[in-house]
C-alpha cells in the first residue's frame, strides 16, 4: 500500500464523543478501515475501553464498517451495558447550546466575561467557535455575547 493511502486509512472516518456518568472522557473514532480507536484523558479508563472493545468486536471481527447490523448493535449495547455512552460531537453541541439558552442574562454575562478574560482566551474561543465555517459558529457567538 502507498504511503499516502496509509496515511489515510489512519484518518478516522467517524469520531464521537465517549461519555461516562455524564463526564466526557474522550475520543471515540472509527477509520476507514473500520477499526475503533479511542483516545481517553484518563490511563485506566483507557485501558478498560479498550480491552472491552476488543472483546465485543470479536463477534464482528472489529471492523464495524463491514460487520453485520445486529453485531454492531450488540457492540453498542455492550459499551452501554458497561457504562459507556459514544455520543456524536451534533448531539453534544445540541445539548450545550440548550444548556446556554437555558442561562439567564447575568449567567451568560459571567460565562462571557470568564471565556474572554484575556486576549489569548478570547483569540483561543474564537477560533474554537468559528471552526465551523458556517452560520452555526457565529450563532453560539451571539448566544454568549447576548
Amino acid at each position: 500500500m502507498p504511503q499516502e493511502a496509509a496515511i489515510i486509512d489512519q484518518q478516522p472516518l467517524v469520531t464521537c464523543s465517549v461519555v461516562r456518568d455524564g463526564t466526557y472522557l474522550g475520543l471515540f473514532e472509527i477509520d476507514a478501515s473500520g477499526q475503533v480507536r479511542v483516545q481517553l484523558s484518563d490511563e485506566h479508563e483507557q485501558l478498560r475501553l479498550e480491552q472491552l472493545i476488543q472483546e465485543l468486536g470479536q463477534e464482528f471481527g472489529g471492523n464495524l464498517l463491514q460487520g453485520h447490523a445486529d453485531a454492531k448493535s450488540a457492540f453498542f449495547k455492550g459499551l452501554q451495558e458497561e457504562g459507556y455512552e459514544i455520543v456524536s460531537q451534533d448531539e453534544l453541541d445540541a445539548n450545550l447550546r440548550g444548556l446556554l439558552l437555558r442561562l439567564t442574562p447575568a449567567a451568560r454575562e459571567h460565562l462571557r466575561y470568564v471565556l474572554i478574560l484575556d486576549q489569548a482566551d478570547r483569540d483561543a474561543n474564537s477560533s474554537a467557535l468559528m471552526r465551523y465555517r458556517d452560520q452555526i459558529g457565529q450563532d453560539w457567538a451571539d448566544i454568549i455575547a447576548s
